[in-house]
């Protein structure tokens, strides 16, 4: 799986274009919001490489995968992977952890496309302009 910033121009188009309403709607579950803010938490934390996964996993894995987002976290695979859903769906429940992981962790460019919605939210609970 690439990250953004590895792909051309082209690509990305397609890429976003895949992509884009499937963030749309995981950004509109609530329950991301704390996700995010407890990740930069988990992340700033000290201990080893291991236990930071760990402490990630737990973090994103309630959002990511719950009943009301897997599906879209799948699309957001499948668009990063340049694969179909399904494959998503079929590969190995481990990969599709580890590929998660790498969307959400690892992937600066992924999100970046995150953090302006939380911004939003943010300003417009503060009842500041979006």
């Amino acid at each position: 799986m690439k990250k953004l910033a590895e792909l051309n121009g082209i690509e990305l188009s397609d890429v976003l274009c895949k992509i884009a309403e499937p963030v749309a709607r995981i950004m509109a579950d609530p329950a991301a919001d704390a996700c995010f803010a407890q990740l930069g938490e988990a992340m700033r934390g000290g201990g080893s490489a291991l236990i930071n996964l760990t402490r990630c996993l737990m973090i994103v894995s309630p959002v990511f995968l719950s009943e009301r987002n897997r599906m879209d976290t799948f699309r957001v695979a499948a668009g990063l992977k340049g694969c179909t859903v399904d494959e998503v769906i079929d590969q190995p429940g481990t990969q599709t952890v580890q590929e998660l992981l790498q969307m959400v962790i690892y992937d600066g460019g992924l999100m970046s496309i995150f953090r302006p919605a939380r911004a939003g939210k943010s300003e417009a609970a503060a009842g500041g302009a979006v």
